[in-house]
């Protein structure tokens, strides 16, 4: 009998965990002097959970200043955006439940530093 028993109990299939994963993606937008609105190709994106010991991920935005991080846990995120020449940009972001979240950013030039003296 208790051969009968784990006979079937192996030929149950194991119970599968899948995790739900959300999308992070929008688009930068670059601001000149003139305050009109431009994209721009290549700037370097941070994704970084603010679990400890959690990988940070990269993203570049294409052409159309688009970018997008894909396969994304749920937990709470550092977005950043640092180009020379631009105002930094950094937010937070919670992804829950496998959600596709949008982050439009616009980032104006950075101002002249002045120097003391």
């Amino acid at each position: 009998m208790l051969g009968a028993m784990l006979l079937c109990a192996a030929r149950v299939p194991a119970q599968e965990t899948s995790q739900k994963r959300g999308t992070v993606k929008g688009t930068v937008s670059l601001v000149n002097a003139s305050q009109e609105p431009s994209t721009s190709e290549g700037l370097l994106l941070e994704w970084k959970p603010l679990t400890e010991g959690a990988a940070s991920l990269s993203a570049v935005t294409d052409e159309a200043g688009n970018y997008e991080f894909k396969d994304v846990a749920d937990g709470d995120y550092l977005l950043r955006l640092q180009a020379e020449g631009f105002e930094p940009f950094t937010t937070t972001l919670h992804v829950e439940d496998g959600a596709s979240i949008i982050q439009n950013i616009s980032v104006a030039l950075a101002r002249p530093r002045r120097e003391s003296m």
